[in-house]
This record gives structure tokens, sequence and C-alpha cells, in this order.
């Protein structure tokens, strides 16, 4: 999504939206609650992002537009930071740096 400058809700390993964030790359918390990222079990985090997804559905037409213009900032930030550090071939990049990031530098923490 961020190639495209969408906005996305990750459904992924816990903490990895906290991952991305520490990468530089913004989120939406200013729209949604991303509490999710903050779940340990993947039912019960799959579980609160269906009823983010719901929640989303539920918008009205004009809160979708105010949301479409205001995330534009984030989606543009993350767009020119993934372009900025992978101007080559940087989906596979991005995506191989983010899996050895989350492999390895979660186990430094611990």
């Amino acid at each position: 999504p961020m190639v495209h400058r969408h906005p996305f809700i990750l459904v992924g390993p816990y903490k990895t939206l906290e991952y991305l964030k520490e990468m530089g790359y913004k989120t939406f918390s200013d729209f949604w609650d991303e509490s999710y990222d903050d779940i340990e079990d993947p039912t019960e985090r799959l579980l609160k992002i269906v009823e983010i997804c719901k929640e989303i559905q539920s918008w009205d037409e004009v809160k979708r537009k105010q949301f479409f213009y205001k995330s534009m900032i984030v989606t543009n930030h993350n767009y020119d930071l993934l372009t900025s550090q992978y101007p080559d071939s940087m989906r596979k990049n991005f995506w191989h740096r983010l899996r050895d990031y989350v492999s390895f530098e979660k186990h430094k923490k611990n």
C-alpha cells in the first residue's frame, strides 16, 4: 500500500506497526485505534482488526472524504521515505528489511 500511497491496517505479527514506526514510517493512529498491534494472540488481534474495519465501513461520505484528504500527509510521507530508501526494486528490498528487522532486532532487545 505504501508504494501506491494507500492507507493500511496491517494484518501481521505482533508489534509490526511498532517496528514500522521505528523505521520512520507513519501509521494511521489519528484515524482509528491501532492498539491491535499490542495484542499478542493472533486470533484476538485479527478480531480487533475486524472491529476496526466495521467501524470504517460505517463512516458516512463526509467522514470518508475527510479521511482521504487528511491521510494524504501520512501516505505521502511513507511513499517518500520508501522511495528514498529503496529507489530500485523497492518492494523486494523493503519487505526483506522489515522481515530481517522483525526477526533479528526484536530478539536483540529481549
